[in-house]
């Protein structure tokens, strides 16, 4: 029998997590409080993109999802600095030898969730929210979207 996990947030962490205990043959369920962000973008309230770095781009290439998020991605130099008489360009890597690149937040959890939603042993449940969890029962209660009613869901592990 496969264990049941259960991970709460379906944001670029519990994607990421969902996506690589899939791979090993657990059957996933994955519980998000926002809407799909791929058809209903929202604000994090941060501007700046994500830099990827070698060890992070290397941990998507080994999982097999790095070809999938290098198509939202950009290649990123350097910094630059804007002065009032001058703009000052400062290179990530000196000596060239290491490429990063940058990724807007919604675009890599988009990416990320496309992939999941692609596996046959993951569920993901949007508009619900965790308001307990029962650690001995292992049961996990929800509310779903504007439903004030609470439904339970028991998981072998639970991820939060």
């Amino acid at each position: 029998m496969q264990e049941k996990v259960a991970i709460i947030g379906a944001g670029m962490a519990g994607c990421f997590m969902a996506y690589c205990l899939a791979k090993k043959g657990y059957r996933v369920d994955v519980y998000e409080y926002r809407a799909d962000v791929r058809k209903h973008s929202y604000d994090s309230g941060r501007s700046f993109n994500l830099t990827l770095y070698y060890r992070g781009i290397q941990a998507m290439k080994k999982a097999g999802i790095w070809q999938a998020v290098k198509k939202h991605a950009v290649v990123a130099e350097g910094n630059v600095a804007h002065y009032q008489n001058k703009d000052v360009f400062d290179p990530f890597d000196a000596h060239g030898s290491e490429i990063l690149y940058t990724v807007h937040r919604n675009h890599l959890n988009s990416a990320l969730l496309s992939e999941i939603e692609k596996m046959s042993n993951v569920k993901i449940h949007f508009n619900t929210k965790c308001v307990s969890i029962d650690k001995e029962q292992r049961k996990i209660h929800f509310q779903k979207g504007a439903d004030k009613d609470i439904h339970s869901v028991h998981a072998d592990i639970v991820i939060g």
